[in-house]
């Protein structure tokens, strides 16, 4: 679950930041919130790791769900989104065909 919370909030840093709005935005997605939660979602919104360097983390068999997670999360309308979603399915070492899949089925454009 940590690294579907983590993919959505390096989503909405794709344009530089994360604003208040995204936040609240993911706040809500994630439901009952707890302190610690809190805690651990203030940390990695003010975390600066690269896309890259998170993608490396994420545990084999988890890749094509976590590019999923990032997906749904933005609208995928600016060129910072579109560098994102490369850069994050790169670093997962997804295949073109399987993002365009999982476009498809978010009723996003492919970008592949």
């Amino acid at each position: 679950m940590v690294f579907l919370i983590r993919a959505m909030i390096y989503a909405g840093k794709a344009d530089g930041r994360i604003d208040a709005k995204e936040q609240q935005a993911i706040l809500e997605r994630i439901g009952n919130t707890n302190e610690s939660t809190v805690q651990f979602l203030r940390h990695e919104f003010a975390n600066t790791t690269s896309v890259r360097d998170f993608a490396w983390t994420v545990p084999l068999g988890m890749e094509a769900a976590v590019y999923a997670s990032s997906l749904s999360t933005i609208d995928v309308d600016t060129k910072e989104e579109i560098e994102y979603l490369r850069e994050l399915a790169h670093g997962l070492r997804l295949q073109p065909k399987l993002c365009n899949q999982i476009h498809q089925q978010y009723g996003v454009k492919p970008i592949f």
